[in-house]
């Protein structure tokens, strides 16, 4: 979910003739977020390939250790072994 902020512009103080509002104005505002990189996928699926090497050198995989070692999902390497 975007985070959302208040950008308050100021306008309607009372210290201004010209303003034609009386209160301060606020408009939320969306802060724009940038897209995963490419990089980052790529330590993921080296972690991954290490994760799953170690799972096929265990006689009974342990999905449960190995993702925290591997500070990846279990679900995710339960369904790419």
């Amino acid at each position: 979910m975007p985070l959302v902020t208040l950008q308050c512009d100021g306008i309607g103080n009372n210290r201004d003739p010209q303003s034609m509002h009386t209160h301060t104005e606020c408009t939320p505002r969306l802060k724009k977020t940038l897209p995963p990189s490419k990089i980052d996928k790529m330590v993921d699926e080296e972690r991954i390939e290490k994760a799953l090497n170690a799972l096929d050198r265990q006689l009974i995989p342990n999905y449960s250790a190995i993702a925290k070692e591997f500070k990846i999902e279990r679900t995710t390497l339960m369904r790419r072994h």
